[in-house]
């Protein structure tokens, strides 16, 4: 199961792809991936680990994943007048 979580975990912090998936079992496998997805990410370097998302994902067919993805790029922030406007990481 390592392998299938380095391989997710390489392919987006590389940029080969946008998001990775790990198929799971059932939904205990799912929280067991997950853990261990998150707990794998903090053996790559600080700068690509804090860039990354680790979640589940439930399929309409009932198919169990855990995605992982990279933190989008922009953020809301409040302005001057209390209103929530995007703001893009420079």
């Amino acid at each position: 199961m390592t392998d299938a979580i380095d391989n997710a975990l390489n392919q987006v912090i590389t940029g080969i792809t946008e998001e990775g998936f790990i198929r799971c079992k059932d939904k205990k496998n799912q929280e067991s991936i997950r853990v261990m997805t998150f707990n794998r990410k903090k053996k790559f370097s600080v700068s690509a680990a804090k860039n990354l998302t680790v979640s589940k994902l439930t399929e309409e067919d009932g198919s169990l994943w855990v995605k992982v993805h990279k933190k989008p790029d922009t953020f809301y922030i409040r302005n001057e007048e209390g209103k929530l406007v995007p703001y893009t990481m420079p």
